[in-house]
């Protein structure tokens, strides 16, 4: 696929797969700058609230076409530029698509001046969806882990794809289009792969097949931690991930194939379960689809100096998956030293469950 520019310093050591020809889904960009602020943290956003629209020098009452408007974001006034951003933001797709185009302008101001706004309405998105998402489906524990000792419930109501998307809206790289028409295809193919009535030994071989093999999907050989391992949108383009990307892939692939499967919160290591619980094989996508018996996985627990419960093989909610990436986001950006954007994480967290 064809290379994009990375979410922080360092090369992303990675064979990529063919390319694809899709359209950019609107607000998509790429921005170095960090994410964008959380609530209170921006000035120019309360600038933007305070403007008044259609009043500012260059603007008039009847509000010009966003093609016009866009014009202005290279205006010498902050406050005509505070209150240009505000007009476009509220005139929605329309704005939208326009500041694609300026992106492609020769006007090197106005191309930096729309890609930032695009990004800036990617990551209000972003935060506005994860917000959701968090705010509506109950708690959860912070690790992802099951402390209880019980089955926990699988259908949370989040879910996990949606999720790492919102994840890359509030990175400002967010893909949705191309994503879920990748999705949609490995789908297409694993049910293409399975007789009429494949059992979970069958279905295990071919989501290995699929997308470790054909897709060439697995975990990254060296910068484990680079941000880009942790997005979704990247992986799709990339190939290597963390094991938590990958196993949302798989599980999602699974799903939209008519199958079951469940991301199980393995410490330090996601796995993948598939198949109904009484026959559930046990698959590691950062290893490029292994299937993995409990044997082995209780063996690795010991090594780790995890207790050897059963619990850790159970399918987490998509929930508890969503804040469990939302820990390794913080870290990657702690250890990039984006420290600001860590924070957003932390507040988003915190908001998610304040005992955490």
């Amino acid at each position: 696929m064809k290379a994009r520019p990375e979410l922080a310093p360092g090369p992303v050591e990675a064979a990529e797969p063919k390319q694809r020809n899709r359209s950019r889904p609107r607000g998509s960009v790429r921005s170095d700058k960090g994410l964008g602020p959380g609530p209170g943290e921006n000035p120019e956003a309360s600038a933007q609230a305070r403007a008044p629209q259609g009043h500012s020098r260059g603007m008039s009452s009847a509000l010009p076409p966003p093609e016009d408007l866009i014009k202005l974001l290279c205006d010498d006034s902050p406050a005509t530029v505070a209150a240009v951003k505000g007009a476009l933001r509220q005139m929605g797709p329309e704005a939208e698509d326009a500041l694609q185009d300026a992106v492609a302008s020769d006007d090197a101001m106005l191309r930096g001046r729309a890609r930032q706004l695009l990004a800036e309405i990617q990551r209000e998105r972003g935060l506005a969806r994860l917000r959701s998402l968090l705010g509506t489906s109950g708690t959860g524990p912070v690790d992802g882990a099951n402390t209880t000792g019980e089955p926990e419930a699988v259908n949370s109501g989040v879910d996990i794809i949606d999720g790492l998307l919102a994840i890359d809206g509030l990175l400002g790289v967010a893909q949705d289009e191309e994503v879920r028409e990748q999705l949609d295809d490995w789908a297409d193919g694993l049910r293409a792969a399975l007789p009429a009535r494949p059992s979970t030994a069958d279905l295990a071989a071919a989501l290995g097949n699929t997308l470790g093999g054909e897709a060439g999907l697995q975990g990254p050989e060296s910068d484990y931690h680079h941000l880009d391992h942790v997005s979704l949108s990247r992986t799709i383009q990339t190939g290597r991930a963390l094991p938590l990307t990958l196993c949302a892939i798989y599980a999602a692939t699974a799903r939209l194939a008519g199958y079951e499967a469940g991301l199980l919160p393995f410490p330090g290591h996601v796995l993948l379960g598939v198949g109904p619980e009484e026959n559930r094989a046990i698959l590691d996508p950062f290893a490029g689809g292994t299937r993995m018996t409990e044997e082995a996985c209780l063996v690795r627990l010991g090594a780790l100096g995890a207790p050897p419960s059963q619990r850790w093989l159970r399918p987490a909610s998509d929930r508890a998956m969503l804040v469990r990436q939302l820990l390794n986001t913080q870290a990657a950006l702690k250890r990039h030293g984006r420290m600001r954007d860590a924070r957003i994480i932390g507040s988003l967290l915190n908001e998610a469950d304040p005992g955490g």
